[in-house]
């Protein structure tokens, strides 16, 4: 069968939660979560809108977290619909060079943070599947996959990333601008929670931080109709070509 000869319900998704340029996460259905005196709020970037999300690196005591965090939970019920199905988790944002400092470096921990985090009902924790970020000195964007070891090195700018969860294998397919970068397992979190979809700033730390930034410009959540594993694998490439197609 080639691609086009597909049915178009094939390519049918649901989403479950997005964000959108430099709307109110807050209005679009998501919890904010903040701590101190990490700030964020509607932002230009050089024409484009995005919602900004800053922290000015302030002192804090060992262990305690400066956050900043925008949240979405899912029952049990649809936590497991989106397991069975599949899912794909997508974000476009930008580790700017010229916010907060120029030439200033920071780690590519759980600062800015793009992730899904599900109980996992046979080990009793939870497993994450989760994108972080950080910047070198010369301002290229450092990306991390959590509990995968490994860096990825990408230029300045926007960047689209997506996570694409493959039922039949249980693994997430990591693919930055339309390329694969790396398959994997996703990372255990000791003990359960919430099931749920979040971003932002989070960050425990014991030292002062530097100052650092994200643009957010889209993040969306959505699940395909059926655990059918090609027609999800098309629904990525087909939304990946979109966003390309949308700047």
């Amino acid at each position: 069968m080639s691609w086009s000869a597909l049915p178009l319900t094939s390519l049918a998704s649901t989403v479950l939660f997005s964000h959108s340029g430099s709307t109110n996460p807050s209005t679009e259905g998501w919890n904010r979560t903040s701590t101190t005196s990490v700030e964020a709020g509607a932002y230009t970037d050089s024409g484009r809108e995005v919602w900004r999300v800053y922290d000015p690196g302030l002192a804090a005591g060992s262990g305690v977290y400066t956050n900043l965090t925008y949240a979405a939970s899912l029952n049990a019920a649809l936590k497991d619909s989106v397991i069975e199905s599949g899912w794909q988790l997508s974000a476009t944002l930008s580790m700017p060079t010229d916010d907060p400092n120029e030439s200033i470096a920071w780690s590519n921990g759980s600062n800015t943070w793009v992730g899904f985090i599900v109980n996992d009902g046979d080990t009793g924790n939870r497993r994450a599947w989760a994108l972080t970020f950080g910047r070198d000195v010369d301002g290229k964007t450092l990306l991390s996959a959590y509990g995968s070891g490994g860096a990825l090195t990408l230029d300045p700018g926007y960047h689209d990333y997506t996570m694409l969860y493959d039922p039949l294998t249980s693994l997430a397919t990591i693919t930055v601008d339309g390329e694969v970068w790396k398959t994997y397992t996703g990372g255990v979190i000791t003990g359960t929670g919430t099931n749920q979809v979040y971003w932002g700033d989070n960050n425990g730390q014991s030292a002062t931080q530097t100052p650092r930034a994200a643009y957010y410009e889209s993040i969306e959540l959505s699940i395909a109709p059926e655990p059918s594993r090609l027609a999800f694998l098309l629904l990525g490439a087909t939304g990946l070509c979109t966003a390309r197609r949308r700047r």
